[in-house]
């Protein structure tokens, strides 16, 4: 089961249910992903949480720099991926990134554009 996390402000914050970001992370919900939302400040993740009535887990965001990675030895405040605004947010503590900009419109299209991410 892969662990995904959603960034908040600029990317899953005071978005409508029909946003392509929050269909995503019920795209990667209903894969069976352990779901997360994450921000620097708790209480935004939270706040994200309660907006869109999801059943997840909220942390704030950890720096891949205080972690020492490894690929044989993957470490549990990882994520195995991050869905972020920011595309100079690759320093979080995730293996993989999806940018807001580079998620599809049409949800029709997430197996083809990130399904491989979940094997």
């Amino acid at each position: 089961m892969k662990k995904v996390a959603f960034d908040c402000k600029g990317t899953l914050m005071n978005r409508p249910a029909d946003h392509k970001v929050v269909k995503l992370f019920k795209w990667f919900e209903s894969k069976g992903c352990e779901m997360y939302i994450w921000s620097s400040l708790y209480s935004y993740a939270k706040e994200t949480r309660t907006e869109h009535g999801f059943d997840c887990e909220i942390r704030e965001k950890f720096s891949n720099t205080k972690f020492k990675f490894e690929d044989d030895m993957p470490l549990d405040d990882y994520m195995d991926i991050a869905v972020d605004d920011d595309c100079n947010s690759d320093y979080l503590a995730a293996h993989e990134f999806i940018f807001v900009s580079d998620i599809p419109e049409d949800s029709n299209q997430f197996e083809a554009k990130f399904g491989h991410l979940l094997k």
